[in-house]
C-alpha cells in the first residue's frame, strides 16, 4: 500500500487505526489524496457499537455553483414527419464547404 502512495503521489490522511480488536489494531479504512490541503480536517470516529471505527473528512472548499440557464426547445409532437423529411433533401447542404471552420458551417 506504502508502494502504491509513493507510486501514484497519493497521502493517507488517516493515521489511527480503523479497526480495533483485544489483540490486533489495523488501519482498513483510508481517504487517500494528491492534495490534502483541500482537507481541513480528517480522522476516525469509535461508535463504541463495534470493532470498526468511522472515517470522515471535512473538505474546506465550498461547491461551485454553476449558472442556471433556462433551455427552451420546440415540441415536435405535432410536427409532420414527410415535410420535414423534404425540407432535409432539398436542403443546399454543400454552401457549407465553402467554409473553413466548423463553426461557421
Amino acid at each position: 500500500m506504502l508502494e502504491l502512495e509513493e507510486v501514484h503521489d497519493q497521502q493517507c490522511l488517516i493515521t489511527k487505526p480503523t479497526r480495533v480488536t483485544p489483540t490486533s489494531e489495523m488501519l482498513l479504512d483510508v481517504i487517500l489524496t494528491n492534495k490534502p490541503q483541500l482537507f481541513k480536517r480528517c480522522g476516525a470516529i469509535n461508535p463504541e457499537i463495534s470493532d470498526h471505527h468511522l472515517i470522515y473528512g471535512i473538505i474546506t472548499q465550498s461547491i461551485y455553483q454553476h449558472r442556471r440557464k433556462t433551455v427552451s426547445f420546440r415540441s415536435l409532437k405535432n410536427a409532420d414527419k414527410d415535410l420535414l423529411h423534404n425540407d432535409l433533401l432539398i436542403a443546399p447542404w454543400c454552401v457549407g464547404e465553402i467554409f473553413d471552420s466548423p463553426d461557421d458551417q
